[in-house]
């Protein structure tokens, strides 16, 4: 009886101590089917503890991590659902606004530059208002410096995330929020609008306050 207890007691901890060292060792899963589908027979994730994907991740054509990442932050008492829906209709209103344009225009190497696909234009957006620098205080000597200095890219995506929703809600009140994000986001993609000029902005501020970026590196 006390033999078959203690064995009973080795096998739980060993199969404990496998389960907490595969989780510690387990590998990202391939979300991405076109990188799966790459995947070599000799690969050696084919042998390894693959982590079991997160509930949101799917490798359908229409999921994309960024987008995800921008109705995250949209969303509002977590209500995924209307998030969601106010983003995919910003994209159809998108796809009417350039499919309108395009018939509108008669010059065919006019029409070769617009821009149909409105996934292409809300990345394009996103990555044309990414900043690159930012200001931080720093004290130095009882006096306090705004200091530049680069960001990283989740800081980047954050950043122009946050611009564009809040360029989309200092509009005109009486538009409905699609509406008014589907117009900042064209306006994103050219180069234009509220969102563009709050990067330029920052990034002003970097320049002008340029001779104090070595104090970067002091310490607080």
């Amino acid at each position: 009886m006390l033999n078959s207890g203690l064995l009973n007691l080795e096998r739980t901890f060993m199969l404990s101590f496998i389960r907490s060292n595969s989780q510690n060792t387990a590998q990202r899963p391939i979300i991405n089917k076109s990188e799966l589908d790459n995947v070599k027979s000799d690969d050696l994730r084919h042998y390894q503890v693959i982590k079991a994907p997160d509930g949101y991740e799917s490798n359908a054509m229409s999921y994309n991590p960024r987008m995800h990442k921008f109705i995250k932050i949209l969303m509002r008492n977590g209500n995924s659902y209307l998030a969601r829906n106010l983003v995919d209709k910003a994209l159809y209103n998108i796809k009417l606004k350039q499919v309108e344009k395009y018939n509108s225009t008669e010059d065919e190497n006019a029409r070769k530059e617009i821009e149909t696909n409105p996934m292409k234009i809300f990345l394009s957006a996103l990555d044309n208002t990414k900043p690159i620098l930012k200001v931080i205080g720093i004290v130095k000597s009882g006096i306090s410096y705004q200091v530049p200095v680069p960001m990283n890219e989740n800081e980047r995506e954050f950043k122009a995330t946050k611009f564009i929703l809040t360029s989309s809600r200092e509009k005109d009140r009486n538009v409905r929020f699609y509406d008014k994000l589907a117009d900042e986001l064209i306006d994103a993609f050219k180069n234009q609008g509220k969102s563009i000029k709050k990067k330029v902005d920052i990034h002003k501020l970097a320049e002008a306050n340029r001779a104090y970026a070595h104090y970067r590196w002091t310490k607080k």
